[in-house]
């Protein structure tokens, strides 16, 4: 049994309420479901719920419906009292569903508190059904409000910080190499304090030290403005790239690597903006990476 409910029309004059518990005053409301049947699907879940501590009864839960379903098979065992209603039932395709009455009845879940929720009762032999409200109210069902967030917290380590790899990476020199050394550049007043921000995080994320003793490689920086209003910084070794001992091996090409992909069907797209950040340099390479700023 399948019950959506849409929508709930009011009395806009007398801003009646669709639900209270003198029903006998209610102004008539319509209330819409999308379709009621009588068959289940394996996919649908039911709640045992306990009336009176004594009697059982399988409630599907139905979180598109905004009212609980009682089939009248069931008044004999429960004994409510059966109140009149103005409301009209409306299935999807406009045809009115028939109903005995409503009836408020005390009942709870497991071991829950004991919640007081109003039932239409229906003729017909169908599955009785729990509406949103009755079930979130009886802790049924858990709200999500977003499922982006929960593999963030599943697997919170892996998004702390920006990551480093086990391997350091080496630089070897040319036998021939010159060290030299580059003067800090000047820096524009306005920028001087977002490049002083930056440095600090830089060196609050482990990606950057201070070196306080005297270095044979001093390389220039370069601060670039982004669009968001931060800075990027980077070294400018025109020098040390001459002076590195380049490995020799071949470099795939687009080609080759649509080559690998052959029969894949799942695709990620990785922001490396970061990536080599990741690679520590050794502690002697590290030295040859060494940039003067107006701070240090």
């Amino acid at each position: 049994m399948l019950v959506n409910v849409v929508n709930i029309i009011g009395n806009e004059a007398t801003n009646t309420p669709a639900f209270t518990s003198d029903l006998y005053n209610q102004e008539e409301t319509e209330v819409f479901l999308y379709a009621i049947n009588k068959d289940s699907s394996k996919d649908e879940i039911f709640a045992e719920i306990s009336f009176c501590g004594q009697i059982h009864i399988d409630f599907k839960i139905n979180t598109g419906a905004q009212v609980n379903i009682l089939p009248s098979q069931y008044l004999d065992k429960l004994s409510p009292k059966l109140l009149k209603a103005t409301q009209r039932l409306t299935s999807y395709c406009g045809l009115t569903i028939p109903y005995v009455g409503v009836c408020n009845i005390p009942c709870h879940y497991k071991n829950g508190p004991t919640q007081q929720l109003t039932f239409y009762v229906v003729e017909s032999n169908t599955t009785p059904i729990i509406g949103f409200k009755a079930s979130k109210d009886m802790n049924l069902i858990k709200l999500v409000l977003n499922i982006e967030e929960s593999p963030v917290s599943k697997y919170s380590d892996v998004f702390k910080g920006i990551g480093k790899l086990e391997t350091e990476c080496e630089i070897y020199l040319k036998d021939n190499a010159t060290p030299t050394v580059h003067p800090a550049r000047k820096i524009p007043l306005a920028l001087k304090q977002k490049l002083k921000t930056e440095l600090e995080r830089l060196e609050s994320l482990d990606i950057i030290k201070k070196v306080s003793e005297p270095t044979d490689w001093v390389n220039a920086m370069v601060m670039v403005e982004k669009k968001d209003g931060g800075v990027r910084l980077c070294i400018d070794p025109v020098d040390l790239n001459k002076a590195i001992k380049r490995p020799y091996y071949p470099v795939p090409s687009f080609d080759d690597a649509v080559a690998e992909l052959d029969g894949a069907a799942v695709f990620s797209r990785l922001d490396a903006r970061s990536g080599y950040w990741i690679l520590p340099l050794s502690t002697r390479s590290s030295y040859y990476t060494t940039f003067s700023t107006i701070y240090s």
